[in-house]
């Protein structure tokens, strides 16, 4: 029964001592922002120092070293999409909106650090 609880035990810590965890900042309007793109399951959760609101991103595409993500900001606006990329090796990201019909801004570039 002892080896039991400490196999299940060793179970339950496994999930959060593997979590994969992105912490990115950037500057805007020159003031430091930090995002933090959190792995759970088949998405990444994504949260701002900028904005209490916590986010769903969808991954696109993954390989070793890239991560692709969306997110569809706001259900009124059915026209648009957020995208964040993170390269994994360089620890550098980029994120941006695009909106049908409007000119595609620079959006912002930082850097992340990794959280395993």
């Amino acid at each position: 029964m002892k080896n039991l609880f400490i196999v299940l035990c060793l179970f339950s810590l496994s999930t959060e001592i593997f979590s994969e965890e992105y912490v990115c900042s950037y500057s805007w309007n020159d003031q430091p922002v930090m995002s933090s793109y959190k792995r759970e399951g088949s998405h990444f959760v994504r949260g701002s120092s900028s904005t209490s609101r916590v986010e769903k991103n969808y991954i696109i595409k993954e390989t070793e070293t890239m991560l692709f993500l969306y997110d569809e900001i706001d259900s009124s606006l059915e026209d648009s999409i957020f995208i964040t990329i993170i390269n994994k090796k360089d620890k550098t990201f980029s994120q941006n909106y695009l909106i049908l019909g409007v000119k595609e801004n620079d959006g912002t570039e930082g850097k992340c650090l990794i959280r395993d």
